[in-house]
């Protein structure tokens, strides 16, 4: 400090030209405020920084905004995902062989099949199992509306394609089948309506087909495990590929 000229700060003396790091305080000065020019400062002590008007690098945490007023970035949120990106995150799970009966009442027109896009559509997935298989994927309408079925790889991409069906009267059983497909494939399955009235419950599955061979124990009627040509009784209780 220069000579009598009196402290700027009672708790904090500090030499009033002090530009940088190394200038000292007043060599008589011992106050128990006093601040060692030499000593890093890691804190702001009530709102008082060393030099007026520059922060400490050491006050800001690396988590938190320097100004109270600009959002974490881990905060922004995304918003709603558009209507059919949300249809394919929500697509119900199918399980081999197994139908479920469902409606596209309510449901928007978000998607469309090569061969049928007129109507409310409805979506659903499928993982085939450990083995490769045939899929066969099928729509029965229940209340005499023209559904049809197609089925993706990818939900929202229409240039992944696989088979579309819509080749029958209204109120009849529309199939699609694929064939050799891998172990742990996935798949969509889409019903839509031929025009768009065409909207009312229905009858969705997925099932996967081993074709035996000739000579392999069968299950007469078995449409999943299918013959070359016919399952046949042996004479002892079991039936065999013919």
């Amino acid at each position: 400090m220069d000579g009598g000229q009196p402290a700027s700060d009672a708790g904090l003396v500090v030499d009033a030209g002090a530009g940088d790091a190394g200038a000292g305080t007043d060599a008589g000065e011992d106050d128990a405020g006093h601040v060692d020019a030499g000593d890093p400062i890691d804190a702001v002590d009530g709102g008082t920084a060393a030099d007026a008007g520059r922060p400490d690098a050491g006050v800001v945490d690396a988590g938190t905004a320097a100004d109270a007023g600009s959002p974490d970035a881990g905060d922004v949120d995304a918003g709603p995902l558009p209507p059919a990106a949300q249809a394919c995150v929500d697509a119900e799970l199918l399980v081999h062989d197994v139908g479920v009966q469902r409606t596209t009442d309510g449901n928007a027109n978000l998607f469309a099949g090569s061969c049928v896009q007129a109507g409310p559509d409805g979506v659903f997935r499928f993982v085939t199992g450990a083995d490769v298989v045939d899929v066969v994927a099928y729509v029965d309408s229940t209340d005499d509306d023209d559904l049809g079925i197609y089925v993706r790889s990818a939900c929202e991409d229409d240039g992944t394609e696989l088979q579309c069906a819509d080749n029958v009267a209204a109120g009849n059983v529309e199939f699609v089948t694929l064939t050799d497909v891998a172990a742990g494939t996935e798949l969509f399955v889409f019903v839509d309506g031929f025009r768009a009235d065409d909207v009312g419950s229905f009858e969705v599955g997925v099932y996967e087909v081993r074709h035996l061979n000739v000579g392999d124990d069968c299950t007469p009627g078995d449409h999943t495990q299918p013959c070359p040509a016919a399952c046949l009784a042996d004479g002892d209780g079991t039936f065999s590929c013919r």
